[in-house]
């Protein structure tokens, strides 16, 4: 009876666990393209660019430095993205649920994700161009120590200079 107990709360937290809903890298995705193909998958990831079409929008996202193109149809409910990843911006943080297709046919053998559901989890924001009072006075530090190096070889330089010329 115990092991009985036992295996079933196994299988029980097993089942929480797939259900969680962990989210797959970009990276383990194109890593494994043939064992993730046609398989419902999970991914966060940052917008860096949407391609809107009669009959949905092309994403693109990026997480970890890697990019892959979602397929997002019309009827999946598309929420308003305001940032877009890039120099001047970290982009709109979205979860996307689909499946993943390594050759899709469909769309001339596109590696991509045909997306099922979309959600906004983190708005993105603009980065500060201005350098931090901390980065202007280690600048300055520098600055000071460039300058007073060149001073001090200037100097010997000019104390060589005088012996040599004695002689």
């Amino acid at each position: 009876m115990r092991r009985i107990f036992l295996l079933f709360l196994l299988i029980l937290t097993n089942m929480l666990s797939l259900q969680a809903g962990e989210f797959i890298e970009i990276k383990e995705l194109l890593a494994k393209p043939s064992f993730w193909d046609r398989k419902e998958v999970e991914v966060k990831a940052e917008v860096l660019d949407i391609l809107r079409r009669k009959k949905g929008s092309w994403i693109n996202i990026l997480d970890g430095g890697v990019s892959l193109g979602v397929w997002v149809p019309e009827e999946v409910r598309l929420p308003q993205i305001i940032y877009l990843a890039g120099p001047e911006e970290k982009g709109d943080l979205i979860r996307i649920r689909g499946k993943f297709y390594f050759n899709n046919p469909q769309y001339l053998g596109q590696t991509m994700i045909s997306a099922e559901g979309i959600s906004l989890l983190k708005r993105g924001e603009k980065f500060s161009l201005e350098p931090t009072l901390k980065k202007k006075r280690a600048l300055f530090l520098w600055a000071l120590l460039f300058l007073i190096t060149g001073v001090v070889y200037l100097i010997r330089n000019l104390k060589y200079a005088r012996r040599t010329s004695k002689t």
